[in-house]
């Protein structure tokens, strides 16, 4: 039993010793490991949509393996900054507006640029119509077509009207009488000024044969 304990003992001690010379033989060879730099990134929202006095809210993304983000510095490409961590901005003018954001870690270390294009566009026209009557429709019944459309930021130019059987109208308030019975899908396209345009969604319309 005595011989098992003093090999058990020598089992423990040499481990520790080999601890002991490693560490010894570091001591005094301490490498010191380079600061990893942060890296900038956003997300923002809307990202569609987005006209003038849209608010938009940037949100940051950024990440430092070794450390923390201490600060922020945003470009918002129209003369403009913030050293928010999540800011939000509106712009005053339609234009396509480089976003930039640089962060800098908790050792001082700034990021690369990170940008994105952000497109502020002209609020577009929003088509709409509707027409009478809009039950009882024969092949004899002249339809009347009304247009409902909203303007956006400018006024509404040119009308388009399909009235799904081959024939088409530029008139605003056009009508229109089928030849044959059947199911007609009508669409209205409008443009505006500023070359914005919306088109309405399909609107069937039902015809049957006179008698």
């Amino acid at each position: 039993m005595k011989k098992e304990r003093g090999s058990l003992k020598r089992k423990i001690v040499v481990p520790i010793l080999c601890i002991a010379v490693a560490v010894g033989m570091l001591s005094g060879c301490v490498e010191e490991v380079a600061n990893i730099i942060p890296v900038a990134s956003f997300t923002y929202t809307p990202t569609e949509n987005i006209y003038v006095d849209t608010l938009i809210t940037f949100t940051d993304a950024s990440t430092d393996e070794d450390g923390t983000i201490a600060s922020w510095s945003w470009d918002f490409g129209d003369g403009t900054n913030s050293t928010d961590k999540n800011p939000t901005h509106s712009y005053a003018a339609v234009d396509i507006y480089t976003v930039t954001l640089i962060v800098t870690d908790n050792d001082g270390n700034a990021s690369d640029p990170y940008t994105m294009d952000i497109t502020v566009s002209y609020v577009p026209p929003t088509a709409a119509f509707d027409y009478t009557p809009m039950v009882n429709i024969t092949t004899a019944t002249e339809i009347t077509f009304t247009d409902n459309s909203t303007v956006g930021d400018a006024n509404i130019t040119t009308w388009a009207w399909d009235f799904g059987d081959g024939d088409t109208s530029n008139v605003t308030n056009p009508t229109h009488t089928y030849a044959a019975a059947g199911n007609y899908t009508v669409t209205l396209t409008v443009t505006d000024e500023n070359e914005e345009t919306d088109t309405t969604e399909e609107i069937v319309i039902e015809v049957t044969e006179a008698t």
